[in-house]
């Protein structure tokens, strides 16, 4: 991941339930409204496959400009 990647999961209210890397005390306070989360809440109850993965170039929840891909965990 380096010194700027990260790693979070949101919940079904597009909070995060992972701690950020980025901001302290985010835990079910952080709404993360994304493309990459809209994404994942538009297909939440289509079959998911893994095998495909889209890399897009989005604004994440700080705002900054950053490369991004999602996955949907039932």
């Amino acid at each position: 991941m380096g010194e700027t990647g990260e790693i979070y999961l949101v919940n079904k209210d597009k909070y995060m339930i992972s701690p950020s890397r980025f901001k302290e005390d985010v835990t079910l306070k952080q709404e993360v409204d994304t493309v990459n989360v809209e994404k994942c809440v538009m297909h939440k109850d289509k079959k998911h496959i893994s095998e495909v993965k889209e890399v897009t170039i989005l604004s994440d929840y700080r705002g900054i400009t950053v490369p991004g891909t999602h996955e949907y965990i039932p």
